[in-house]
């Protein structure tokens, strides 16, 4: 139902139908989620936002939700708010590597070098063939002085990139 869902709101005229179905319904589960989604894709964050937040008052459980709206906290410079869903969502997935990927960025951003490292070591093993993910530890290892880990790092994304040869 969710993909059938994005399929239908990525037209006008199916944004349309979900919002009148949503005024019918308000508690039709994902239809938030799956209207965040595309809100997010098309860098609406705000709207994007509202939508996750009224997805999470329906199913506080909603991990998908959570990281979503995490994200689009995290791009709209909210990075206490954006990092404190992250937490949420590690708290019950603490492997999601996803999660951590997006938290050990952030954590970077804001400075934190060891809980970047952490959560980036956590997110390259979970997903060893992302090279986003290795360049993010790479540079993480920089900011610590840690040249050999870097170097080890940026050596994995040449070679996942095809580079390497």
């Amino acid at each position: 139902m969710g993909t059938r869902l994005c399929e239908c709101i990525a037209t006008g005229a199916g944004r349309g139908r979900v919002r009148a179905a949503l005024r019918l319904n308000s508690q039709f589960r994902d239809a938030h989620y799956n209207l965040g989604l595309l809100f997010l894709k098309q860098n609406r964050l705000d709207e994007a936002k509202a939508q996750f937040r009224a997805e999470l008052a329906i199913d506080p459980g909603n991990l998908k939700s959570r990281y979503d709206l995490a994200v689009a906290l995290l791009h709209t410079n909210e990075t206490s708010a954006g990092i404190a869903e992250l937490g949420q969502v590690l708290a019950v997935q603490p492997k999601n590597a996803d999660a951590n990927y997006e938290y050990g960025k952030a954590e970077l951003g804001a400075g934190n070098v060891r809980g970047a490292i952490e959560h980036l070591e956590l997110a390259a093993l979970a997903s060893p063939a992302k090279p986003y993910v290795h360049y993010q530890l790479g540079r993480a290892y920089l900011r610590a002085g840690r040249a050999g880990d870097a170097n080890r790092e940026f050596a994995k994304v040449k070679a996942l990139r095809g580079m390497g040869k």
